[in-house]
């Protein structure tokens, strides 16, 4: 199994990696136009939601079972699902929006492990000069 810091460590990085991901996604809305990308927003965002589907599923799989303990699993199954459900916005909302909330739960999930870090981490203690 994983250790709470190796977790942490892990799960800071891929959500790190699904937030810049996000973050191009704005940027190619803001900054090309339609005609002139290759790969639009629309389509960077439809590829991003599969690849969320493809780990949401893997959190199940037999591997990650022997890699990871049940609590460790489900809350990364939920932090992806959650993003997923931020993505999956009404057709009348803008995407920057939806991806606003996703952001907004990928940093409360990366705040999380951090502290989780920080608790676990063998800080050595300063003493306070009496």
């Amino acid at each position: 199994m994983a250790s709470k810091q190796a977790y942490a460590v892990a799960c800071i990085e891929l959500f790190s990696r699904i937030w810049a991901e996000l973050d191009a996604v704005c940027a190619s809305d803001a900054s090309t136009s339609l005609e002139s990308s290759l790969i639009t927003s629309a389509t960077r965002l439809e590829i991003l939601r599969l690849d969320l589907v493809v780990s949401i599923d893997a959190c199940d799989s037999m591997r990650w079972r022997s890699q990871l303990d049940t609590p460790q699993r489900l809350s990364l199954k939920v932090v992806l699902v959650e993003v997923l459900h931020a993505l999956d916005a009404p057709v009348g909302d803008s995407p920057p929006r939806s991806v606003a909330q996703a952001q907004n739960r990928l940093l409360d999930a990366v705040l999380y492990h951090c502290r989780a870090l920080n608790e676990t981490a063998d800080w050595p203690v300063r003493r306070a000069a009496s």
